[in-house]
């Protein structure tokens, strides 16, 4: 008869500011990792949950105060390090939270570290690498260090069903494109003056199914995404296309182009809108491999 073993519990928690980086912490003094940077987080204590053991790591770590309506699930690892026992790592996204972080274990920190999730410094741990690349790739399970092969990191797709819920979030804003119109010439219309814009509108939809809706909804923060749009449709604004994109900026190429950026930030991003509300025409880019939760 195989002998049960047992699973030590590990959890991670995002602090997500509202440019979309992530606080990581340099280990110090451990002999495990030591110089290498992580998430906040560590071992469950006896009889407590993972989200009372996040809200704690936290607190002790950063002295960032949390509450359990500020904490969403968004991964979990099952890993196997060597000869060690394996390890169920919990990772949890804050929503919001109380005070400023600060490093309170310098003895077992070296300091704090904003990082983009995306592109995090050399010297992260693969771990922690990993589980961030899963995490903006909407997928909420993983395997590591086992023979099995995990879940490719690409973005989820599941076929034959229907997203349940898609959040939709528009910001509008006035863009020069810069290009000259070969409908318009064809038409026999006078070409758009060269300093003038159109009123655009960027809309993105979130996706995500039954199986991610709990008793407390669905966990999104809209505000921090409302942000990020802010600054992506600044940027928009800011100059003409032809000069703010390396590629011939159509609606169609800059749709994609904005699709991909944006993936990065917002995890479960089901697809991107560009409405010219001066001429009245809607681009969408939906790509063919969905975040999880979307289901085309």
């Amino acid at each position: 008869m195989t002998s049960r073993y047992g699973t030590i519990v590990v959890v991670h928690v995002l602090l997500r500011r509202t440019d979309g980086q992530v606080l990581l912490l340099q280990r110090a003094g451990t002999g495990e990792a030591d110089g290498q940077l992580c998430l906040p987080g560590g071992h469950l204590e006896g009889g407590e949950s993972v989200i009372a053991g996040a809200i704690r790591e936290t607190a002790e770590e950063t002295g960032i105060h949390l509450s359990e309506t500020n904490l969403g699930f968004v991964h979990v690892v099952h890993r196997r390090h060597g000869h060690d026992d394996p390890r169920l790592g919990f990772f949890f996204l804050a929503a919001g939270w109380q005070g400023q972080p600060v490093n309170r274990e310098p003895h077992k920190c070296a300091g704090l570290v904003w990082a983009d999730p995306a592109k995090p410094p050399a010297t992260t741990i693969a771990y922690t690498v990993a589980a961030l690349e899963q995490i903006s790739n909407g997928r909420p399970f993983s395997l590591d260090g086992w023979a099995d092969h995990s879940p490719p990191a690409g973005p989820v797709q599941r076929s034959g069903e229907a997203a349940a819920f898609v959040v939709e979030v528009e910001r509008r804003f006035t863009a020069v494109q810069g290009l000259p119109s070969p409908v318009r010439a064809q038409r026999g219309l006078p070409p758009i003056p060269a300093g003038d814009g159109i009123e655009v509108v960027l809309r993105i939809g979130i996706a995500f199914g039954e199986d991610q809706l709990t008793e407390h909804g669905w966990f999104f923060d809209t505000d921090a995404t409302a942000e990020i749009l802010d600054r992506c449709c600044a940027e928009l604004s800011r100059r003409p296309w032809i000069r703010l994109f390396a590629f011939r900026p159509t609606f169609e190429l800059v749709a994609r182009h904005l699709y991909r950026q944006l993936a990065q930030q917002v995890p479960q991003l089901a697809f991107l809108e560009l409405r010219d509300d001066t001429f009245g025409v809607t681009t969408r880019y939906t790509p063919s491999m969905t975040p999880a939760g979307v289901r085309p």
